[in-house]
């Protein structure tokens, strides 16, 4: 990263590596970071799941998801939203999630 901070995929691998080492502060900032480089789905799922982990908040894990724009949101996106639906109880978004048509 510190060769090339624009590099979207490696910011998002690193904050993927702090999340699971428990420095979600840094990792939140990190997720936001490669967003706006990328301009992509996967951050903003993984920053989510940050959410889930970190803060146990419900709300502010469905907020995240619907930041990402309609036009963003690809297979993967509805697949990554239902698990994480799933986790947190919501077995009627995760369904819905899941039936979303490619």
């Amino acid at each position: 990263m510190e060769l090339d901070p624009r590099d979207g995929a490696t910011v998002n691998r690193l904050a993927n590596l702090l999340t699971e080492q428990g420095r979600y502060a840094e990792a939140e900032g990190l997720f936001r970071q490669a967003y706006e480089i990328l301009g992509s789905s996967g951050p903003l799922t993984n920053r989510a799941r940050l959410y889930f982990l970190w803060k146990a908040d419900h709300e502010l894990v469905r907020r995240t998801l619907d930041e990402a724009p309609v036009a963003m949101r690809s297979d993967r996106y509805w697949s990554v939203r239902g698990y994480i639906l799933q986790m947190i109880g919501d077995l009627t978004g995760a369904l819905a999630a899941f039936s979303i048509p490619s």
